[in-house]
């Protein structure tokens, strides 16, 4: 009918910021409570939304391995990290729903200020995004942090933040004489 032309599109929201290190640093180590910690420590080592953790039990953590019903009611099974697994009596001691943990991430958070690189207060999805960004930085390949995210490697690219300096040195790899002279030698 020609009218879905005249639809405005879809703008992408900006991306929100990860926390740095200090401040994931924090977050970890201020836990007081299975509240606090399932909330913290289900973001930064397993990248967790708040919905997922609040899914965690004995029956989704089983040898080692986390099986999370995601968005879109994709299943997906995540590796668990030795940290998390440290902590795992003080997660499962309760079951609390999604209110309950968001609630209590909002108290730690404005208790200890934490906050993103950027400056903003950090929100559960915070701790996603800095997993995500975590895993990139230490040069863990896009389609395996998409794979534990639980989505396509086009949102996975919006959750690390890419600096200017890392481009620079991104590109400063590319070779193609390994060493040898160029024919020509015209623009050196």
């Amino acid at each position: 009918n020609g009218l879905a032309s005249l639809k405005t599109p879809k703008v992408p929201k900006a991306p929100l910021p990860p926390m740095d290190q200090t401040n994931a640093r924090r977050a970890l180590a201020n836990c007081a409570s299975p509240l606090t910690f399932r909330v913290a420590y289900a973001g930064l080592y397993a990248g967790l939304r708040i919905s997922e953790s609040e899914q965690m039990s004995e029956d989704t953590w089983r040898n080692d391995w986390l099986t999370i019903i995601g968005k879109g009611a994709k299943k997906r099974r995540i590796p668990v990290h030795p940290k998390l697994a440290k902590v795992r009596p003080l997660i499962l001691a309760r079951s609390p729903n999604r209110r309950t943990l968001e609630v209590t991430w909002t108290r730690y958070r404005d208790k200890y200020d934490l906050r993103t690189i950027e400056g903003t207060k950090a929100t559960p999805h915070t701790l996603r995004r800095t997993f995500a960004t975590t895993m990139y930085d230490e040069g863990v390949p896009w389609e395996q942090v998409a794979r534990l995210l639980g989505h396509g490697e086009d949102v996975t690219a919006s959750y690390a933040r890419i600096s200017d300096d890392d481009l620079e040195q991104d590109v400063g790899v590319v070779r193609y004489n390994r060493g040898e002279p160029i024919q020509g030698r015209l623009f050196e």
